[in-house]
């Protein structure tokens, strides 16, 4: 003997109104005709996929991902949520990314959040590399990734000119990368140069 299934609308343990199909047994008890999970059951009995954002575990209620997540269509666990792009997971949460810093959408850790170009990560913020200095690729995590311009050279996170007179190629490190310029030489005169002389005529 077949019976007709009837819906019962059930208030969950987080307040969430849900349709379950219920069908009487010959005993006169009524047992539950649950979706898949990924899936929730309609008003009308029907079982619909979970969308993009939610999650569904016991085939009657789709849930939504938490604050800056997302999930896959039919996701079947909150496992499957995962942060959106620019934010990171932190414990059971999505985080931001610091100001202008960028990852991609699923980032599980801060240190996939990546600095732009021309600027580094310290004390979990971005700073712009200093005196004009450049980054060759985004991700910089030290000041040191700096590339002071030519005629300057890093020192104290700073970037420092050379003295006068004095050059020296983009991204030195030291004092020592300047070099004498041959254009202020005086001719006839000794000019001291890195510990060496030249004598010009």
């Amino acid at each position: 003997m077949s019976h007709t299934p009837t819906l019962q609308l059930k208030l969950t343990s987080n307040n969430n109104l849900v349709f379950s199909s219920i069908r009487a047994t010959s005993e006169g008890s009524t047992d539950e005709e649950n979706c898949q999970a990924g899936h929730m059951k309609t008003g009308d009995g029907q079982c619909q996929s979970c969308t993009e954002g939610t999650y569904g575990t016991d085939g009657l209620q789709c849930l939504f991902c938490p604050d800056s997540s997302t999930s896959v269509q039919e996701a079947t666990s909150i496992s499957q949520c995962i942060c959106l792009a620019n934010h990171y997971k932190n414990s059971d949460k999505c985080q931001p990314c610091p100001a202008t810093s960028l990852s991609d959408q699923g980032a599980t850790s801060f240190v996939e959040c990546k600095c732009p170009k021309d600027r580094y990560m310290k004390n979990e913020q971005c700073h712009d590399c200093p005196g004009g200095g450049t980054t060759s690729v985004q991700g910089a995590t030290s000041v040191a990734e700096c590339r002071c311009p030519a005629d300057h050279y890093l020192e104290n996170e700073t970037c420092k000119t050379c003295p006068d007179g004095q050059k020296s190629e983009p991204g030195s490190t030291s004092l020592s990368d300047c070099k004498q310029s041959e254009s202020s030489l005086t001719p006839g005169f000794y000019n001291k140069i890195q510990n060496s002389t030249a004598f010009l005529r």
